[in-house]
C-alpha cells in the first residue's frame, strides 16, 4: 500500500525537468515579444493622438489590448508550469518521510520475524528423533511429523520476511528516483524565470523550496542509513546495503546538492 501510494508522485512517468523549463522558456519568450510589441503600439498611439488622428489612434488601442492579453496568457501559462515544478519539489520531503517511516516499520516486523524464526529452528532441533544409527551420543537428526510441520512453518515466516525485504528495496528504489529528481528539480532553479522585469517571487520561491530538499535528504538519509545496517546484520537475502551505498548520499553529494541550490 505504501508504494503504491508514493508511486503516485509519477517519478518515472513526469516530463522531464529540462523540457518543462524549455517550455516555460518558450511561453515567456513569446510573453516578452508580446510585451514590446504591446509598448510599440502604445507609443503609435500617443504620437497618433499628438497628431490628432484619433482614429489611428483607436486601432492602435485596440491592438495593444490584444497584444497585452497574449502576454498575459502566455506568462500565465509559464507560471502554471513553474508552480508544477513547484508543487513537485514540495511534495519531496514529504515522501522521504514516509519511505523513511516505511522503513522503520519493515525493520521491526523483519527482526520481530527473524526472533520468531531462531525460536522456531530451537523447536524443530527439539522435536527430531535420534537415528539409532549414529549411536545414542549424537544429536538428534531424524525428522517427525512434528518437526515437520515446525518447518512449514518456518519456511512461511521465512517467505513473510522475504516480502518485507522485497518491500523495503522498493522502497529504496523509489528513495533513489526521488534523489534524482530532486536534483533535477533543483538544476532548474537557476533556469526558471517567469517575471516580464526583475526577478519574480515565483522564482525566488523555487529557490527557497530546493534549498530545504538539501537538508530533509540529510535528514532522512541518515534514518534509512540506520535501517539498512539493521537489516544487513541479520539477512543476506536483501539487496538493500549494497544499493544503498551506491546511492549518492555522501556529504560530498550533499555538498554538491547545497550549491546546486544557493
Amino acid at each position: 500500500s505504501m508504494t503504491s501510494n508514493i508511486g503516485k508522485m509519477r517519478t518515472d512517468t513526469m516530463k522531464s525537468v529540462d523540457s518543462m523549463v524549455a517550455d516555460i522558456d518558450s511561453k515567456m519568450d513569446q510573453a516578452r515579444a508580446a510585451q514590446e510589441r504591446m509598448m510599440n503600439l502604445r507609443g503609435m498611439k500617443s504620437d497618433s493622438l499628438d497628431a490628432g488622428d484619433n482614429k489611428q489612434a483607436s486601432r492602435y488601442d485596440e491592438q495593444a489590448a490584444s497584444a497585452q492579453a497574449r502576454m498575459v496568457r502566455y506568462q500565465n501559462q509559464a507560471k502554471a508550469l513553474a508552480q508544477e515544478l513547484n508543487d513537485q519539489a514540495k511534495q519531496i520531503p514529504g515522501t522521504l518521510h514516509r519511505i523513511a517511516d516505511g522503513m522503520d516499520e519493515n525493520e521491526v516486523k523483519i527482526e520481530a520475524i527473524r526472533r520468531k524464526i531462531k525460536g522456531l529452528q530451537v523447536a524443530k532441533k527439539d522435536a527430531m528423533a535420534l537415528d539409532p544409527s549414529k549411536g545414542f551420543d549424537a544429536e538428534p537428526s531424524m525428522p517427525t511429523d512434528k518437526s515437520r510441520a515446525i518447518a512449514e512453518r518456518i519456511n512461511k515466516e521465512r517467505a513473510s520476511m522475504n516480502k518485507l525485504i522485497a518491500t523495503s528495496d522498493s522502497l529504496n528504489d523509489q528513495y533513489a528516483r526521488l534523489q534524482d529528481r530532486s536534483k533535477e528539480l533543483a538544476s532548474s532553479s537557476e533556469r526558471v524565470d517567469t517575471s516580464l522585469e526583475s526577478e519574480g517571487t515565483q522564482t525566488r520561491s523555487l529557490r527557497e523550496t530546493f534549498a530545504r530538499l538539501g537538508n530533509e535528504f540529510r535528514s532522512v538519509g541518515s534514518r534509512m542509513r540506520s535501517v539498512l545496517s539493521s537489516i544487513g546484520r541479520f539477512s543476506g537475502l536483501s539487496r538493500l546495503s549494497r544499493q544503498f551505498r551506491q546511492l549518492p548520499l555522501s556529504e560530498k553529494s550533499n555538498h554538491l546538492i547545497h550549491h546546486a541550490v544557493v
